[in-house]
Formats: C-alpha cells, sequence, structure tokens
C-alpha cells in the first residue's frame, strides 16, 4: 500500500511564541530529521489503496526509535488516516522549586546507584544529605510527565552536572529532551562520564559529544571529559 504522511511540529521556543500549530508534509528526509531533534508532536499517516511495488522508507533508516499512542482513525474515499501522537507528548520541562527537593532526590540517588554498580551503594547514600543541600542553590530543571517528576538536569554554566532519569521512564526519550533542552539554553556544553558507565557514554556520542580527556574522580573510577562539537 502507498503511505503518506503529514506532521504537528514543534520545539520548547516554538511553544513559547505566538501562534498556531505548525504542519509540515513530506518524506523520509525531512521527517527523519524532525524525529532527530524531537520536533513532532503528532503523526498522521494516510494509507492509500495504491500497490506501488516499490519505494522509499517512510522515515528513512536515520530516524530513531519512537513509541507513539493511537489518538483516532479516520476512513474517506478508501483512504485510512491513522492519528498518533508521540507516547511522552505530555512531557514537560521547567524550573526547579523547593516543593521538588524529595522526588529530586529519590530520583538523583535510584539513578547513581542503577547505573554505577561498579561504585559502592554507600558512597551515593553518603553525599545525599550534601546534594540535598546544594541542589537548590543549583541550576536545576525537572522533567514531568503526567504532573508526576521522571527526571532531571543539573547544570553549572555550561557543565553538565548530570541528568538523570526514573528508571521506569528510561528508553523513552526523556534523557534526550532534557538535553535537547539545555542545548537550547547554553552554546556549549562539557561533561564528566564514567568510561564505565558505557550506556551513557554511547548517548552522548549519539547526542554529537566528543570526548576531550580522561580523568580520575574521587572514588578512583576513570572518567571521560566530553564536550559538544
Amino acid at each position: 500500500m502507498c503511505n503518506s504522511a503529514t506532521f504537528r511540529f514543534s520545539d520548547y521556543k516554538l511553544r513559547q511564541g505566538v501562534g498556531k500549530n505548525i504542519w509540515i508534509c513530506g518524506g523520509a528526509e525531512i521527517a527523519g530529521r524532525l524525529i532527530g531533534k524531537n520536533m513532532i508532536d503528532t503523526y498522521h499517516l494516510a494509507v492509500i489503496p495504491v500497490i506501488l511495488g516499490s519505494g522509499v522508507r517512510l522515515f528513512g533508516s536515520s530516524a530513531p526509535k519512537t513509541r507513539l499512542t493511537l489518538v483516532e482513525t479516520k476512513k474517506y474515499n478508501g483512504i485510512v488516516e491513522v492519528i498518533y501522537d508521540i507516547a511522552n507528548s505530555d512531557v514537560v520541562i521547567r524550573n526547579m522549586n523547593k516543593d521538588d527537593i524529595e522526588q529530586v532526590m529519590q530520583i538523583w540517588l535510584a539513578t547513581n546507584v542503577q547505573a554505577h554498580d561498579f561504585i559502592a551503594e554507600t558512597y551515593w547514600k553518603g553525599q545525599f544529605e550534601n546534594v540535598r543541600k546544594l541542589i537548590p542553590a543549583s541550576e536545576v530543571y525537572v522533567c514531568e510527565k503526567s504532573n508526576k517528576i521522571v527526571g532531571f538536569i543539573g547544570l553549572s554554566e555550561n557543565y553538565i552536572a548530570g541528568i538523570f532519569v526514573a528508571s521506569n521512564f528510561q528508553s523513552y526519550g526523556i534523557g534526550k529532551r532534557l538535553l535537547d533542552y539545555a542545548k537550547g539554553l547554553k552554546p556549549e556544553l562539557y561533561l564528566h562520564v564514567y568510561q564505565k558507565n558505557i550506556r551513557a557514554v554511547k548517548f552522548y556520542q549519539r547526542e554529537n559529544f566528543v570526548i576531550e580527556s580522561e580523568t580520575v574522580d574521587g572514588t578512583g573510577e576513570k572518567e571521560f571529559l566530553m564536550k559538544t562539537l
């Protein structure tokens, strides 16, 4: 069958402006670019009853895996239109406030313990109160889904102190959304990541960070210093 697609497209800055939705009609190349930047909110896919026998991919091979939620189906003139929202379209990123501290700290602790199994859990628990005192004065942005905090990013000027996502919301694009938000605020970014945290290293490399140097932190573990290109 022949498919066509229309997309409702937006990013954080556009959402803050005046105006209505922006619609993009296009094929694999333009869709892949927008999907890669999390700039599509709604997909309108039309199945047209024509067998072509060949053609190009609808989204292209470079488009990342994206979870969708079915919103509506329509049928007209033999065409079936299927409408999807991205699964995390109800995600909001905002400044942290004092009422968020408990949720933020629980995510901080659980995520550090989970991601750094090569460091004793007692180390993170020992740092808990110190971080709790420092974090209210830091530049922190939380990510909410359905009014629940599911992740956050901490910044110190252009330095990413960390991106933390609750375990049951990982692999849903929350970390990328937080990073993209930071990229919209800062001209360049850099961070430290443990070499043994292979998943995190690969994530930042996919997001156009490069390894600048190698250091050793207070735990004795090796870290990469990574910067945006």
